[in-house]
């Protein structure tokens, strides 16, 4: 799975890859015991591990675009003299 995400997400995001693999199947292990083991176990948890880089890649993407204007905002003088 971590393989898989590498390919989709490029290399320089091995390290979120792993981390969403990780999270996916700690849900899963945490749900398989109550509705059971899908028949695929690891195509059920690749789906998911996709969806929770896709939320990260996203979430940084926003980050990135709203930075500079969090950034003005915090070096106001008026946003200075309330800290």
């Amino acid at each position: 799975m971590v393989a898989t995400l590498t390919g989709i997400f490029g290399v320089e995001h091995l390290n979120l890859a792993e981390d969403v693999v990780q999270e996916a199947l700690a849900r899963a292990l945490q749900t398989w015991p109550f509705y059971g083991v899908p028949q695929n176990p690891a195509g059920g948890s690749c789906a998911p591990s996709r969806n929770l880089a896709l939320d990260v890649v996203r979430r940084q993407k926003v980050f990135r675009d709203k930075e500079a204007e969090i950034v003005r905002i915090m070096d106001r003088p008026e946003t200075a003299r309330t800290r």
